[in-house]
């Protein structure tokens, strides 16, 4: 699946929805939000049961790293959705890119948590400087990357510091 058949999916979800929020998307595409204490180091998961669609989050996660779950579990909702009739999807880690579904999942959650304006706002007020942009966005860097790697695939010229491979969230 291309970076950019990922970012036209992301705008015509946020546009047909009218929001970039996730759990307001989770809910109105159809999908069942359930939040879980059940889980010490499980994340969150998407599955597909008796034709309807379940995304869990861990509720033991800070608020900040809950939104980022539930918009990596509505990513693999949205392109996943085969592959999640076979098997569940869950996450015990993100932001890695060994596998192609999780790297596609990484891409979707940052381009629908971070917009391109606040992106390029956030590089005229810090200089550019990575680290500032993260503090300035109010995001964790790792997210911040995979969203400088996805615009670096459009044209961007933005310099990534870190390995797409970090063992963020671990």
């Amino acid at each position: 699946m291309s970076y950019q058949y990922i970012k036209d999916e992301v705008e015509r979800v946020a546009d047909k929805y009218g929001t970039r929020d996730p759990v307001a998307l989770i809910r109105q595409s159809g999908a069942t939000l359930k939040l879980s204490d059940r889980y010490t180091t499980l994340k969150g998961y998407f599955f597909h049961s008796l034709r309807s669609n379940f995304i869990v989050v861990n509720s033991k996660l800070p608020r900040a790293e809950r939104r980022i779950v539930a918009a990596h579990e509505f990513a693999h909702f949205m392109l996943h959705r085969e592959q999640a009739k076979t098997a569940p999807i869950h996450d015990t880690m993100m932001f890695s890119v060994n596998s192609r579904m999780e790297y596609e999942a990484n891409l979707f959650c940052a381009e629908l948590l971070i917009t391109d304006g606040e992106v390029m706002e956030a590089a005229r007020d810090t200089g550019g400087d990575f680290f500032g942009m993260g503090k300035t966005l109010g995001v964790m860097p790792e997210l911040l990357l995979f969203k400088l790697h996805g615009m670096n695939e459009r044209g961007g010229r933005f310099n990534l510091p870190l390995s797409l491979n970090s063992g963020f969230l671990k």
